[in-house]
């Protein structure tokens, strides 16, 4: 028996799970799909996408009932739309809270808080 094919299989969910935030406060529920499209617009409008020298760009969209989402990226380089998306809806579909993770040179945070923006 091979460890190593085993161990790369692994690491991948346990990577993954160590970015998801603990199941207190608010969640995504039924606001799940509105903060998908928040990422596409966020995304699509350059407000967190684009270019990168080290900076965070943050935007915050008011999902309802007294809940927000939150997305920051953090990176260097360039940034494209659809890969700024596939990041942060990666937190949103796989953390029922949201999450925060690195995918490539950016760092990826999308957050369902309380609160307006």
């Amino acid at each position: 028996m091979h460890i190593y094919p085993l161990l790369a299989l692994l690491a991948p969910a346990a990577v993954r799970a160590a970015g998801c935030y603990s199941e207190t406060g608010p969640g995504w529920g039924s606001f799940r799909q509105l903060a998908n499209n928040d990422a596409d617009a966020v995304c699509g409008s350059s407000e967190v996408s684009g270019n990168f020298n080290g900076n965070t760009k943050y935007a915050c969209r008011y999902l309802g009932n007294n809940i927000k989402a939150e997305f920051w990226v953090t990176g260097t380089g360039y940034l494209s739309a659809q890969d700024c998306a596939f990041g942060l809806k990666e937190e949103i579909n796989g953390c029922g809270w949201g999450g925060e993770n690195f995918h490539g040179d950016f760092y990826y945070r999308s957050d369902a808080n309380a609160g307006g923006c």
